[in-house]
């Protein structure tokens, strides 16, 4: 019984709070539109109808920022063969699923790294070099020409890159964050097991 009260002691990061909920909010929307844009590699095909609200996001960047959130997840369900389950999960529209593993896992990551930056990440020197860490993964992920470049032909073009930029830059936060607290984590973890 002693190890049920501590596995749940364990979990306590996930209890909701108003900056978690809120980072949850912005990740779980980049998954939900994301595979909504998905559409982008299958609008060729004859009669794959367009999901809802796909013209509405037309001109924000979500899919590449979705794929590096989801990543680990998507990794995961390859090494254990657990593509097949997808069928299970509701559609949008034909070749659309609803992304629920990824919002699921938006959740947890989103506690966490909440968790991670109160606890382990308090002083400002700190903070100051996981943000600049995020900023620096960002500019190679979303190249800075293509940031700064005006389109004036297309002011959509614009908007995308910026919104793709501002989205990686949370998204590699949320890593660096999250992986510097799982690090402290189990350094704790082998310090009180060793003695």
């Amino acid at each position: 019984m002693r190890w049920v009260r501590g596995a749940l002691a364990g979990l306590a990061f996930l209890r909701p709070s108003y900056s978690k909920v809120l980072l949850f909010a912005v990740l779980a929307i980049t998954c939900f539109f994301g595979s909504i844009q998905t559409f982008a590699f299958i609008d060729d095909i004859p009669g794959v109808p367009k999901p809802p609200l796909y013209d509405e996001v037309r001109c924000v960047e979500l899919w590449f920022p979705w794929v590096a959130l989801s990543l680990p997840i998507h990794l995961a369900g390859w090494a254990l063969r657990l593509w097949n389950l997808a069928k299970y999960l509701p559609s949008l529209s034909l070749g659309v699923k609803v992304p629920l593993i990824s919002i699921a896992y938006s959740y947890a990551l989103s506690c966490w790294t909440v968790s991670s930056w109160g606890r382990w990440l308090r002083s400002l020197r700190s903070r100051v070099a996981a943000l600049s860490i995020g900023v620096g993964s960002s500019l190679v992920l979303v190249p800075l020409p293509l940031l700064l470049t005006y389109h004036a032909s297309d002011p959509c073009l614009t908007l995308r890159s910026c919104s793709g930029f501002a989205l990686i830059l949370l998204v590699s936060t949320v890593y660096i964050v999250s992986i510097y607290g799982l690090a402290r984590a189990l350094a704790g973890l082998v310090r009180r097991a060793r003695g």
